[in-house]
């Protein structure tokens, strides 16, 4: 009787870890369009070669408050600041590395650049994690499915 629980509760341990190791093995988990925290937008994560990038592919609020396109008006490169807002390209060169994508996080709100490390935390949960000198700080984002 002792070993049919002993066997029970290993199953019932497993059936809950599994997914937990499946989810965060295969460096493509990371694929598709993301919904940013407070739904302000949505990336696109893809991949070229080797590497992961993202663009926004939609916004919440798409023109600004003369009703125009909003523009990449704090990128630090002059010749950017008109560029579409939607289209931006805010991850790159992202590597998969010991079970986390790292690379360069482009925020256009501010114009900066900063390292960023993103993890999933479930398979429709991705986590970003950023620090630019002092600071630092994470976000989550939802799988648009």
């Amino acid at each position: 009787m002792q070993k049919n629980k002993s066997l029970k509760s290993i199953v019932i341990f497993l059936t809950f870890l599994l997914p937990l190791v499946v989810f965060a093995t295969n460096p493509n988990d990371i694929l598709g369009i993301w919904l940013t925290e407070n739904d302000e937008s949505k990336i696109e994560i893809y991949k070229s070669g080797n590497e992961y990038f993202g663009k926004i592919i939609w916004l919440k609020e798409p023109n600004d408050k003369n009703g125009n396109p909003k523009k990449d008006v704090n990128n630090p490169d002059k010749t950017k600041r008109n560029n579409a807002a939607i289209g931006i390209l805010i991850l790159k060169n992202v590597r998969y590395e010991n079970g986390a994508w790292k690379g360069t996080l482009y925020g256009p709100k501010r114009g900066k650049e900063v390292a960023c490390s993103l993890k999933l935390t479930s398979k429709d949960v991705l986590e970003g994690f950023v620090s630019y000198g002092f600071l630092s700080g994470s976000r989550k984002w939802r799988r648009v499915k």
